[in-house]
């Protein structure tokens, strides 16, 4: 994983999925974990239930073998309301026949551009392409609502 995009939305509230293997039952696992700390060694994190949506334990990771992926909003997930904030930024957003983000645009001069990305980044929506690509995975919309309340 880019540990840049990480840091960079850590203020924000970041969810990963971690696959890694359970020695206990000798089985592959994955688990939904939210990022609480970045140091020069080590990230740390909160493992999310996927039943409850409850954090119960907490892990950490050596940074060089950190490889988990983010888990991102596409931007085919955003709903009527924060169309309007885009909107209101003075960013145009690019819509499917079905009405579905595909593209923003962003505004210049800097200053919008910057509160868009924050917006972005707050909003947990991939807007670089990294689920395409295979870097990041679809953030369920449960999990998403959870994080937010």
């Amino acid at each position: 994983m880019l540990l840049d995009e990480v840091s960079s939305r850590l203020r924000h509230g970041i969810i990963i999925l971690h696959e890694g293997w359970n020695y206990e039952m000798d089985d592959s696992m994955s688990t939904w974990e939210r990022v609480v700390g970045i140091d020069e060694t080590s990230v740390y994190t909160k493992v999310i239930d996927s039943r409850t949506l409850e954090e119960y334990r907490t892990d950490s990771y050596t940074v060089s073998l950190f490889d988990d992926k983010l888990l991102l909003r596409s931007l085919s997930t955003m709903n009527g309301d924060e169309k309007r904030e885009l909107i209101e930024m003075d960013a145009m957003i690019c819509l499917d026949d079905n009405d579905m983000v595909y593209d923003i645009v962003m505004p210049s001069p800097l200053p919008n551009y910057s509160k868009l990305i924050d917006w972005l980044k707050r909003h947990m929506f991939d807007y670089s392409g990294m689920i395409k690509t295979g870097l990041a995975n679809e953030l369920p919309e449960k999990l998403y609502k959870f994080m937010k309340l």
